[in-house]
């Protein structure tokens, strides 16, 4: 069987039970066999294929506000590490200070 672009298809499902114990009751007088068939006929639609495009304006938006966003968290850790990770940013001011404090106690 060839399947078509506008041709009709058929789908069959076969489901098959044996009862072997019932419920609150126990095991059945005799043991049954029991098979049903579905089947669909599936019918395409002529409908033609848009292919879905993203507005620019979106993907614009989109690359500003990661942009934002990445600027704002690498601020955020530079503020959160200055003192830990770059000594040489700090003030000379505070580095005379500290160097005055240590000579004035030896």
């Amino acid at each position: 069987m060839q399947l078509g672009y506008n041709r009709p298809a058929n789908v069959s499902s076969l489901v098959a039970t044996r009862l072997t114990r019932l419920p609150h009751i126990g095991l059945p007088d005799q043991v049954t066999l029991r098979t049903e068939e579905v089947v669909t006929e599936v019918v395409p639609t002529d409908a033609p294929l848009k292919p879905e495009i993203v507005p620019l304006w979106i993907v614009v938006l989109s690359a500003c506000a990661g942009a934002v966003i990445l600027l704002l968290l690498i601020f955020l850790l530079w503020k959160v590490s200055l003192d830990l990770t770059f000594p040489i940013l700090v003030r000379k001011e505070d580095v005379y200070r500290v160097a005055q404090k240590n000579v004035c106690t030896l």
